[in-house]
């Protein structure tokens, strides 16, 4: 998939790896998963923090540029680590 397909499903996408990364801490394969995954995870952990925040103050309208800018710039990140760990680690391979 392509950075922009991806996009329109970046949420989606958090939760994918969200589940992922709650599995295997739940059968202890956490310690296995791969530094390229552990970093994407940070990247989802971030993005999906920064969207909450600016969620609830678009909520409020009280959105600031700041905000506003740290959740684009999460965003682009996890899409990116996401799109470079699935074409290193395809699906079904």
């Amino acid at each position: 998939m392509t950075l922009e397909q991806n996009s329109e499903r970046a949420d989606e996408l958090v939760e994918e790896v969200l589940r992922t990364w709650g599995q295997s801490m739940a059968t202890g394969h956490a310690p296995k998963l791969s530094a390229e995954f552990k970093a994407m995870f940070e990247k989802c952990r971030r993005y999906r923090e920064a969207k909450r925040v600016a969620d609830m103050h678009r909520g409020l309208d009280m959105l600031s540029e700041s905000e506003a800018a740290e959740e684009k710039s999460a965003r682009q990140a996890f899409l990116e680590a996401y799109g470079a760990f699935s074409q290193k680690y395809p699906a079904g391979a």
